[in-house]
C-alpha cells in the first residue's frame, strides 16, 4: 500500500515533467524543425569537408580582432578628447562666473 502512495506521489510530483516531455517530442517530430535539422546537417557536413573554410575562419578571427582593437582605440582617443574639451568648457564657465 505504501508503495503505490509513494508512486502516486511521484506521479504528481513528475506529472509536469512528462507533459514538458510530450510537448518537447511534439515539436522535436515537428516538419519545419526536422527541416531546419536536416538542413543545418548538411551545412556542417559541407563545412567539414570543405578544404579552405579553416583558414578562411582564422583569417576572420584576425581580421575581427583588428577591427575590435581599432574600434576600442578610436572610442578610447574620443572619450579623452571629449573629456579634455569638457574641462576647458568648465574652465571657461568657471572664470565668467567668478566676474
Amino acid at each position: 500500500m505504501s508503495s503505490a502512495i509513494f508512486r502516486a506521489a511521484i506521479d504528481r510530483r513528475l506529472g509536469h515533467c512528462r507533459r514538458f516531455t510530450q510537448i518537447a517530442q511534439y515539436i522535436a517530430n515537428h516538419p519545419w524543425i526536422i527541416y531546419l535539422r536536416a538542413h543545418m546537417c548538411l551545412r556542417i557536413q559541407c563545412a567539414r569537408n570543405a578544404p579552405t573554410r579553416g583558414a578562411s575562419a582564422v583569417e576572420w578571427v584576425i581580421i575581427t580582432a583588428v577591427v575590435v582593437g581599432i574600434a576600442l582605440g578610436l572610442a578610447l582617443f574620443i572619450k579623452n578628447f571629449v573629456t579634455e574639451w569638457q574641462g576647458k568648457i568648465e574652465d571657461v564657465g568657471s572664470d565668467k562666473a567668478a566676474e
